[in-house]
C-alpha cells in the first residue's frame, strides 16, 4: 500500500483513561476505496479508535493522520475539514425539516445574507444522487423510516466530500431490507474512492459490505485479514480470545425440557435469585411453622415463642 493511498492511519497510537487502557500500541490503517469493518466485543476499543480518527479524543502517545498529516492538537472541526466525515449510532437529524435542510443543517448555502432556497435544493438533490438514493428532498425527515433517515445522514456526510467515512453500527436498528439497502450505498461510495470504517456486530452484514476486517481485543489490534478468506468461527476466537465453543445447557421449562445452547464463556452466571426467598407472612419466627390465621380466627391466642 502506497502512501498516496491511505486515508487514515494510526502509529503506536495508545489511549489511557483512569483505570484502563483503552489503546494499547496500536498500528491501523485504510486505503482510499476500501471497507474496512471494525470488530472486536463491547470494550475492546472500537469505539476510541474511530474517535481519534475523527478527531474527538487525543492520542497520549503514538500518531494519528489523515492523508498523510497529523491530527495531533487538532479538534473535531479541524479533522473534519482534513476530510472525515463520522455517523454515529444515534441520528441527529430535526425531524421536522426538510431532507434538504437536514443535509446541510448549520451550513445552509446563502447569497448575499439571504438563504438561498434554490442552490439548497439542487445541491440536497446532487447529495443523495452521489450515494444513489431516490428521495425527495423536500419530504420531511420524520415522514421517512428508519432506513431513509439513516441514508439521509449518510448522504450529509456525503456531501462534504470526506476521504474517510466512518459509520458506528448504522443498521443497528434496522429491518433486513434496509439493511441491504444500506450495504447498497456504502458499497457505492467506497466505489468513488471514499475509505469507509464500518463498526458492526453483524457477521453476515460485514461479509456483504466490508472488503477487509480488524479485529481488536482489550485495546490491541489482533489481526487484519480479508473477509472473503476469513471464518465466522476463526473471527469470533479473535474477538474473544478463546474458541467460541457451544456448551448445551438443559433447562427445565413447565411445559417441556428445553435445550439451548450457550457459549462456554457465558456458563458462569449470577443464580437466578440473589437473595433467599421471603418466608410466608402467615408464619412467624420460632413458633414452629404453625399459622396463627386459623388460631386467631377460633379465639386462640396466637403462638409467641418456640413453644
Amino acid at each position: 500500500m502506497s502512501n498516496a493511498d491511505v486515508a487514515a492511519e494510526v502509529r503506536s497510537g495508545t489511549k489511557r483513561y483512569p483505570g484502563v487502557t483503552a489503546l494499547d500500541g496500536v498500528d491501523f490503517s485504510v486505503r482510499r476505496g476500501e471497507v474496512r469493518a471494525l470488530l472486536g466485543k463491547n470494550g475492546a476499543g472500537k469505539s476510541t479508535l474511530i474517535k481519534i480518527l475523527s478527531g474527538a479524543e487525543r492520542l497520549d502517545s503514538g500518531e494519528a493522520l489523515i492523508g498523510g498529516t497529523s491530527i495531533e492538537g487538532l479538534g473535531t472541526r479541524d479533522v473534519a475539514a482534513l476530510g472525515v466525515a463520522t455517523v454515529y449510532q444515534e441520528l441527529s437529524l430535526v425531524p421536522e425539516m426538510s431532507v434538504a435542510e437536514n443535509l446541510f443543517l448549520g451550513t445552509w448555502p446563502r447569497t448575499r445574507g439571504a438563504l438561498d432556497l434554490r442552490r439548497m435544493r439542487a445541491d440536497a438533490k446532487a447529495a443523495m444522487a452521489r450515494i444513489g438514493v431516490d428521495i425527495g428532498v423536500d419530504s420531511p425527515v420524520g415522514s421517512l423510516g428508519a432506513a431513509g433517515q439513516q441514508l439521509v445522514e449518510i448522504a450529509r456526510a456525503i456531501a462534504q466530500r470526506p476521504a474517510l467515512l466512518i459509520l458506528d453500527e448504522p443498521t443497528s436498528s434496522l429491518a433486513a431490507d434496509e439493511v441491504r439497502q444500506v450495504i447498497g450505498v456504502v458499497r457505492h461510495v467506497a466505489e468513488q474512492g471514499v475509505a469507509v470504517v464500518y463498526v458492526s456486530h453483524r457477521m453476515d452484514e460485514i461479509r456483504q459490505v466490508a472488503d477487509t476486517a480488524t479485529v481488536v481485543r482489550d485495546g490491541r489490534i489482533v489481526q487484519t485479514l480479508p473477509v472473503g478468506s476469513a471464518s465466522t468461527e476463526g473471527i469470533v476466537t479473535m474477538m474473544l480470545g478463546t474458541a467460541p465453543e457451544a456448551v448445551a445447557v438443559r433447562e427445565r421449562r413447565p411445559s417441556a425440557g428445553v435445550v439451548r445452547a450457550r457459549p462456554a464463556h457465558r456458563q458462569a452466571e449470577r443464580p437466578r435469585h440473589r437473595h433467599p426467598p421471603r418466608r410466608d407472612p402467615r408464619y412467624r419466627r420460632g413458633a414452629r411453622l404453625r399459622p396463627y390465621r386459623d388460631t386467631a380466627r377460633a379465639g386462640r391466642p396466637r403462638p409467641s415463642g418456640g413453644r
